[in-house]
């Protein structure tokens, strides 16, 4: 698969996630992509914090809280449901986007942190769709 179609294939789940209209079982079961998507989705969440004028300890503490609740809710009956961690991964790259852009425009924050949660409840919720 070219680079071109991973991005633009990824670039469709992410936003279908993100606007309530996706489902994990659409997303390929690899962990693969599974790793990739972490960790596009850490180096978001570092940027976010670098932004926001956070230091070194800031940038540790969001893999410490952010992992363990990705595979809190992928672990089922003994193995890592990949598609649901990658679902929770890629959901959360729109979500630290428009976190970023809260930066700029504070009054946003709160009503993005709302439709984060809610789009990570509804990744979570997708895995039985």
């Amino acid at each position: 698969m070219s680079a071109a179609r991973l991005v633009s294939g990824l670039s469709y789940h992410a936003v279908r996630l993100a606007t309530f209209r996706g489902s994990v079982q659409a997303i390929p079961e690899s962990t693969g992509l599974t790793t990739l998507m972490m960790t596009l989705s850490l180096v978001g969440g570092f940027a976010e914090q670098l932004a926001r004028g956070h230091g070194i300890g800031m940038l540790l503490v969001i893999p410490c809280v952010w992992l363990p609740f990705v595979f809190l809710h992928a672990w089922n009956r003994g193995k890592l449901d990949r598609r649901l961690a990658s679902g929770l991964f890629l959901a959360s790259i729109p979500i630290e986007m428009a976190m970023l852009l809260t930066r700029w425009a504070p009054a946003l924050e709160w009503p993005v942190a709302a439709w984060s949660g809610a789009v990570l409840l509804a990744v979570v919720a997708s895995k039985d769709r």
